[in-house]
């Protein structure tokens, strides 16, 4: 079995942290990036199975970065995990607008993710 890259956007070290051992522990590769022109670069360079994308990112934010990676012909269909803090269902369809596959909100649940992760990978 090929094992899945997971490519993890966080601006915050504590939560991108957490985020990698918590996919790393389930055996995924990861690579981190700390901001949505960082995981622009990231993509093109590594052979990525999934988003993991913080929504909140300082500059070029997760749904800028999101629409961005959609225009891609090879990502059009990549599946792009968003977390956000903000829980309200109207931002969550905002989100969902731009392009992103689901959306988890922040704290994030490790079973939840893990469970959420594994499912768009299948």
């Amino acid at each position: 079995m090929t094992k899945h890259t997971i490519l993890v956007v966080e601006d915050n070290p504590d939560s991108r942290q957490l985020a990698c051992w918590i996919l790393e522990d389930a055996g995924f590769i990861v690579v981190s990036a700390e901001s949505g022109e960082e995981a622009l670069e990231k993509i093109t360079c590594h052979t990525i199975s999934l988003i993991l994308m913080d929504i909140s990112l300082p500059k070029m934010d997760g749904k800028a970065t999101t629409q961005t990676i959609r225009t891609m012909e090879r990502f059009k269909h990549l599946p792009i995990l968003a977390l956000t803090a903000h829980a309200m269902q109207e931002e969550k369809n905002s989100i969902m607008a731009c392009g992103v596959t689901n959306v988890l909100t922040k704290p994030i649940d490790e079973d939840t993710l893990l469970n959420c992760v594994k499912n768009l990978l299948m």
